[in-house]
């Protein structure tokens, strides 16, 4: 990714060549913020500022205000069913995510049906689980998919393989064989992520409806995706990585090193200098790594990482929305240190580090609490629910009971967490964004250039006697405005109460998690049981217990002893006493007969046949 730079021209201060002066890598921009601006004719000397304008956080493209900014990537939904497009975008995936991708093959010969759908640029670590519609299937040792209890996806009628994304892969021999002429071993898949699907043609139309009873199956899988480096496991920490040798790496959903991958990785990211973005401040980012990996209890006395981060984006996305995805899995924030590195620190307070007196302070802009127009006193939050099918729903809205009282109504703001796949995590995260809107105290302070001291610092402390306001205060840094011009800084801020910003009750704070329905699967026809008949005149009635639950039924004849059944058609039952039902048909013919009996749903799906009667018949 090229860096930006300019010259700055200093000698309006008194400053001599450009050339002679260190450089000053001035960032400052948090996440949800647009980049910060330099003003009063200055241009940055020497450093970068690609990160800072490709990190900014946007709004959602064509959503209204009130829905509030967020990443504008795919909903995680979308990527449950594959697509057939003709040029289609590339997934990336980070962390556990259910994906489908899109068909690079997709044909049918002989009744069968062959394709081959990628879903994931570059090697994935591993398949968790695999999906036909939204039925979550298993597959047995040969890659057949073990048939639902209603009969749903037959019994070795659907064959599935996968490929992880080697380079050079291997070409699919299920697929190579029957379709050579279109289909050859050259087309393997390089570095692509790959399901191959067979599905055999049904005998009969019953058949059809009872292992394709939706038509074509569409998979996808859930997927362990992106390996990326992890810097605390490596081999000359008695580690087993290698950060020149991805096959070392594992898949994580540590947000800390999700960013840092995709800020440094220039296949699906930025590209940033690794040497000159991430290695002098990589003690400090482990830290915050470590941060979100420890261990936070829940209400029902198990426990969760703080802050996980898991989901996809196509590689043609706005890479601010996939930082900013990121990033609020976290409570992130983003800026850089005055050499050039990445800060980043993630939502647990720090003391601060740098303090700012009446003597660094030229003025300010202060706001007591949030106009009407401006307040927000519940988040409406949505997340993704892997007990759901991965798909997008919604935790139990975060109230501020204590402001909606105040104001006598609700006004709303929706929170969209797309890569939180905890309604527990997203709640935690809905209390942070709250307090953050509602902060008591909020403006800008005008301090000299000792302020340039904030960049990289989230958290800074007051001191101010002579300003009753800004005495003992803590604020959080939103963006910085570096006026060198005019020797200040513009530093936008909220209030931060260092006593409640981390406090986490789960048994009053945590909520209620979404309703899981069971999934509806219809229960396979039943068998009849206990077949018999009689007969009158040229017609011939089998009476069965009645199964209690509208059905057709067939009948199948033969020869005794011998030959093929022939099946009839469907035949409507009637009562034959208390519990029992019959079916009546026409008699085939004298001889000694074996004859079975089984039901077919309205649907077409049809149980094995019970077990055959035989007997003689006149006429």
């Amino acid at each position: 990714m090229p860096e930006f730079a300019g010259i700055l021209i200093l000698g309006a201060l008194g400053v001599g060549e450009a050339a002679a002066v260190a450089p000053i890598a001035i960032f400052g921009i948090t996440t949800g913020l647009s980049a910060a601006s330099i003003v009063g004719g200055a241009v940055l000397l020497g450093g970068s500022i690609g990160l800072q304008l490709l990190t900014a956080k946007k709004p959602n493209a064509g959503v209204a205000q009130a829905v509030g900014p967020g990443p504008a990537l795919p909903p995680p939904d979308a990527g449950n069913q594959p697509l057939q497009q003709a040029i289609a975008s590339r997934i990336v995936g980070y962390g556990t995510v259910r994906l489908a991708g899109a068909y690079v093959l997709f044909e049918a010969q002989t009744g069968i049906s062959y394709d081959v759908i990628a879903f994931h640029h570059g090697p994935i670590a591993a398949i968790r689980g695999y999906y036909l519609h939204d039925d979550a299937v298993t597959l047995d040792g040969s890659g057949f998919v073990v048939a639902l209890p209603d009969g749903r996806y037959g019994t070795s009628q659907i064959k599935i393989k996968t490929r992880l994304g080697a380079t050079p892969e291997t070409a699919y021999s299920e697929i190579t064989t029957p379709l050579s002429t279109i289909w050859t071993s050259a087309h393997r898949g390089d570095g692509l992520a790959s399901l191959a699907m067979i599905c055999a043609a049904a005998a009969t139309p019953s058949d059809f409806a009872n292992t394709y009873p939706r038509g074509l199956p569409l998979p996808s899988v859930v997927a362990d995706c992106t390996p990326i480096y992890d810097p605390r496991l490596d081999v000359s920490l008695g580690g087993t990585q290698s950060q020149g040798d991805s096959t070392t790496w594992a898949v994580s959903s540590n947000p800390v090193l999700q960013v840092i991958d995709f800020l440094t990785n220039s296949d699906r990211g930025f590209g940033f200098d690794w040497d000159e973005l991430i290695a002098p401040s990589l003690s400090a980012l482990m830290a915050q790594a470590d941060l979100c990996d420890d261990l936070v209890a829940r209400n029902d006395g198990s426990h969760e990482p703080r802050y996980a981060s898991n989901g996809s984006f196509p590689l043609d996305s706005d890479p601010a929305d996939v930082v900013s995805s990121i990033v609020d899995t976290c409570d992130g924030w983003i800026s850089q240190n005055g050499d050039g590195s990445l800060v980043m620190t993630v939502g647990v307070y720090a003391g601060p580090t740098v303090t700012l007196t009446s003597a660094h302070i030229r003025g300010c802009a202060l706001q007591y609490g949030v106009g009407e127009e401006e307040e927000i006193n519940e988040l409406t939050i949505d997340y993704t629910e892997p007990a759901l099918d991965y798909k997008t729903t919604p935790a139990q809205p975060w109230d501020n009971q204590a402001a909606i009282d105040s104001r006598g109504r609700t006004l709303s703001q929706r929170l969209a967490l797309p890569w939180v796949m905890s309604f527990t995590q997203a709640r935690r995260l809905a209390k942070r964004r709250d307090a953050r809107n509602n902060a008591p105290l909020r403006g800008t302070l005008t301090t000299t250039l000792y302020g340039l001291r904030a960049l990289g610092e989230r958290w800074i402390a007051i001191q101010a006697s002579d300003l009753p306001d800004l005495e003992d205060l803590v604020i959080e840094v939103q963006g910085i405005t570096i006026d060198l011009l005019n020797a200040a800084c513009q530093i936008k801020f909220v209030s931060v109460d260092p006593a409640t910003i981390d406090a986490w009750d789960p048994a009053s704070e945590e909520g209620t998690g979404p309703t899981i329905p069971a999934k509806l699967v219809s229960p396979a026809a039943p068998v009849p049981a206990n077949l018999s008949h009689f007969v009158i005149s040229n017609f011939v009635y089998l009476t069965f217990d009645d199964p209690g639950i509208p059905l057709f039924f067939q009948a199948g004849y033969r020869v005794s002893g011998g030959g093929a059944y022939t099946i009839g058609p469907n035949l409507a039952s009637y009562n034959a006493g208390p519990g029992r039902l019959e079916v009546i048909m026409m008699s085939p013919g004298p001889g000694t007969w074996d004859f079975e009996l089984r039901s077919v749903t309205p649907g077409g799906a049809t149980s094995a046949f019970c077990s055959p009667i035989t007997f003689t018949l006149t006429v």
